[in-house]
C-alpha cells in the first residue's frame, strides 16, 4: 500500500473570518493607582489588579467549554480579574480600548502594561 502523507496549513481549515493574529494571545496587566508611578521594569506583574485578555483560537475554546456555552471567538476581548477573593470575568468587546474602559469601571485599574520583552 503506498500512502501519501498530507501536510496542511492550519490556517487554512479554520474558519474564514478567521484572521492571522487570532493564533495570538494579547495580555495587558491592569494596575491600581498606587503602581500609577511604576515602569514596566521595575513592578511586580502579580500585582495586577485584572488582566485584559484578546482571546486566541484556544483561549475561546478553553472559555466556552468552562462555561459550556459559546461565548468568545478568536480575536475577542475580555477582562478578568479578583473582587472579594472570587475571579471575576467580563466578556466580548471588540477592541483592548473597550475592555480596558470596563477593567477601570470595575476593578479600579488606571494603567495596563504588557510584560516586557527582553532581547
Amino acid at each position: 500500500m503506498n500512502q501519501k502523507s498530507q501536510t496542511f496549513d492550519v490556517k487554512q481549515t479554520l474558519e474564514p473570518e478567521f484572521l492571522e493574529d487570532d493564533f495570538e494571545v494579547t495580555v495587558y496587566h491592569g494596575f491600581t493607582k498606587e503602581y500609577e508611578s511604576h515602569t514596566p521594569f521595575d513592578i511586580d506583574f502579580d500585582n495586577a489588579c485584572c488582566h485584559v485578555i484578546k482571546a486566541n483560537q484556544s483561549v475561546a475554546l478553553e472559555h466556552n467549554k468552562m462555561l459550556d456555552f459559546d461565548m468568545l471567538k478568536p480575536g475577542d476581548w475580555f477582562v478578568m480579574g479578583k473582587q472579594d477573593g472570587q475571579v471575576k470575568f467580563s466578556f466580548k468587546y471588540k477592541s483592548a480600548e473597550a475592555a480596558m474602559d470596563i477593567a477601570k469601571e470595575k476593578f479600579n485599574a488606571v494603567k495596563f502594561l504588557s510584560l516586557p520583552e527582553f532581547i
